[in-house]
């Protein structure tokens, strides 16, 4: 698929409210991105952001119609909707988040098996809304333990989080070839992508969040935070 202007993919969100996960919130996923920046533009509904990160610790941001809200790589973030939040999403480097540059958070000793990971995270083949959200309750049971050592432990917060980020960095390197060969063919997604992926295992996160605010066909994707109609996202190879 071609990316449109700038490299990036622009995806419609309708951020999963089908069913509660575990603690009693709709949303998605708990993930991070190693090379993605996004941007979220609120169209309607209402929600939160929950952020992680291992230096600033855990924040919120609100989310409502008309606000744009922007956020770099290796920040953990997962969506919260109050009342059927639908959201616009630019990703840089067309949809590279849809072809492993995301890793889900299922719990730290999920994520120190990679085999136990990938059967977490995988979803199985002509997977329905249910696998998608069973998906999501596995990451929001593991998420639980993030959210207590946050308000309980926050040395073994930062440690965890650090070690998180760090298998996501070596797993990105690892396949770095492959990483580069997809970048290259599209050059509109720009260098800064492939010096992140040359910079790895080192991570950078870049600028702060940022925010503003503005005035008011297909069967959907399967994805991390809910159902995806997408614009310019790359086919994972």
């Amino acid at each position: 698929m071609t990316p449109v202007i700038g490299g990036i993919s622009i995806t419609g969100v309708q951020v999963y409210d089908q069913t509660p996960a575990l603690d009693g919130l709709y949303g998605g996923c708990p993930h991070v991105h190693a090379v993605a920046h996004e941007l979220y533009m609120i169209q309607s509904g209402e929600g939160w952001v929950e952020f992680h990160e291992p230096e600033q610790g855990m924040w919120q941001e609100a989310l409502k119609p008309g606000d744009v809200l922007q956020f770099p790589p290796w920040i953990l973030h997962r969506i919260v909707t109050r009342s059927q939040l639908s959201i616009t999403a630019l990703l840089s480097h067309a949809g590279l988040a849809e072809a492993g540059d995301a890793r889900i958070w299922f719990g730290a000793e999920v994520d120190a098996d990679e085999e136990a990971y990938t059967r977490a995270a995988t979803l199985p083949p002509h997977a329905g809304l249910e696998d998608a959200l069973a998906r999501r309750d596995r990451a929001i049971d593991g998420y639980q333990e993030l959210l207590q050592w946050w308000e309980q432990d926050r040395e073994r917060y930062r440690t965890e989080l650090r070690s998180f980020m760090d298998r996501h960095a070596a797993a990105m390197a690892a396949r770095n070839d492959l990483n580069e060969k997809l970048l290259q063919a599209h050059p509109a997604w720009g260098q800064e992508g492939l010096d992140r992926l040359a910079a790895l295992p080192a991570m950078e996160a870049g600028a702060a969040p940022r925010r503003w605010s503005l005035e008011p066909t297909q069967a959907p994707r399967l994805g991390m935070c809910g159902l995806l109609q997408c614009v310019g996202a790359m086919e994972a190879g």
